[in-house]
């Protein structure tokens, strides 16, 4: 008897456990394939403002116009809840217009990150094709409590988002993907600093909660 009662207990502790994940990250479980769909309820912007970030840069368009990146920062789970996994999407076009009726397919490239884990924030990457935000690469952060890690950006030199986000900026541009500098890439992605405040994933910083 003790056995059977042992066997129920634990597979409630299971099933609340289970629960609770689906709960937290909105019951999405393809992370390693797709970002949720954009019409999902569970997505949530992190600035009041529900604004893009603005990012110009001049003379750099194919015509030699200004170039204008958009940087979105979102996260998807509970509303409020900032320990869900927290996205930053990135897209062409003019902030007064877009950033009144953004919404996710604007967006092109997307890096996810995810809750810290043991010292360590899994990033996950991802690129729109047919209409849907497919993952092709993961890597993993160590981060210091309290420690501001700065102009570090949270995405490896070699890898390969960085390839596909030149030729993405390439795509618009009088450029090549080859002439995109450093400097330029520091400016756009991510960057970490760790606090005791809220984690969330943005163009300006990354905050994660001890």
């Amino acid at each position: 008897m003790k056995k059977i009662v042992l066997v129920i207990l634990l597979s409630v502790f299971c099933f609340s456990a289970i629960v609770n994940a689906e709960v937290k990250f909105g019951g999405w479980d393809k992370w390693d394939k797709e970002l949720p769909p954009e019409n999902s309820k569970n997505w949530h912007w992190v600035w009041p403002s529900k604004k893009p970030a603005e990012y110009i840069i001049e003379d750099f368009g194919v015509l030699g116009e200004d170039l204008t990146i958009l940087s979105s920062d979102l996260y998807y789970g509970r509303k409020f809840d900032m320990k869900a996994v927290s996205i930053c999407f990135y897209s062409f076009g003019d902030a007064g217009v877009n950033s009144l009726d953004w919404y996710i397919s604007n967006a092109v490239i997307a890096l996810a990150a995810f809750p810290p884990k043991e010292r360590k924030i899994t990033i996950k990457a991802y690129k729109r094709e047919d209409n849907v935000f497919k993952f092709f690469e993961e890597w993993e952060i160590e981060y210091k409590v309290f420690e501001r890690i700065e102009p570090e950006v949270v995405v490896p030199s070699e890898s390969r988002f960085i390839q596909e986000f030149k030729k993405w900026i390439g795509s618009n541009s009088c450029f090549s993907p080859n002439d995109i500098s450093e400097n330029l890439l520091n400016l756009i992605l991510p960057k970490i600093v760790v606090s005791d405040e809220s984690f969330i994933i943005s163009t300006k910083e990354v905050y994660i909660k001890k």
